[in-house]
């Protein structure tokens, strides 16, 4: 349906201040069959649409358009992603988790799509591997060890984590014996 609105410069008229451009309408004809993981299939329509211009620009129209905050983060989120798409590429797997832990996945998910190669690996690799990872080690365990709670716990809880990530810990034992050092800086 969007095809045939762009052909007749339908949504070019309608509303000027949506993107309409010929690469907008490249990262919509690549987003025509979403992922079958898509939380909200209006909002991931939406957050590829959008997802060329700033996040500025997206909040104006979203007070325009009357988004509801939701979608407004969505599309926030995946423009700041695909904005930033050669940087995240060159990042380790733990650099991506850092970069886009707390992103809706929906945003992230459209600018996967819209991404090619490395940058599209990377950003699948996010989605795939955080929720999969769960290092031995929790916050009791580190309590036991007399680890104070505070912010050397999670600094050690996040590097046990990006060991896994990073393929440096790729074992139990390899986790106790990084934790050990860890806990002995």
């Amino acid at each position: 349906m969007m095809e045939k609105l762009w052909e007749l410069g339908i949504v070019q008229a309608v509303r000027p201040a949506l993107p309409s451009d010929e690469a907008t309408r490249g990262r919509f004809q690549r987003a025509g069959s979403p992922p079958s993981s898509v939380g909200n299939l209006i909002h991931f329509r939406w957050a590829v649409w959008l997802m060329g211009i700033s996040g500025k620009e997206i909040r104006a129209l979203s007070k325009r358009l009357h988004f509801t905050a939701e979608l407004t983060k969505k599309t926030v989120a995946a423009s700041s992603v695909f904005a930033d798409l050669d940087s995240i590429a060159s990042l380790r797997p733990s650099g991506c988790v850092r970069r886009l832990d707390g992103l809706p996945d929906d945003g992230i998910l459209a600018a996967s799509v819209c991404a090619e190669g490395e940058e599209r690996a990377k950003l699948e690799m996010y989605l795939s591997k955080r929720k999969q990872l769960r290092p031995f080690t929790d916050g009791e365990a580190l309590e036991k060890m007399g680890v104070p709670f505070g912010p050397r716990r999670g600094e050690i809880l996040w590097r046990l984590r990006a060991g896994w990530l990073d393929g440096e810990v790729t074992s139990e034992e390899g986790e106790r014996k990084l934790l050990e050092k860890l806990a002995g800086e």
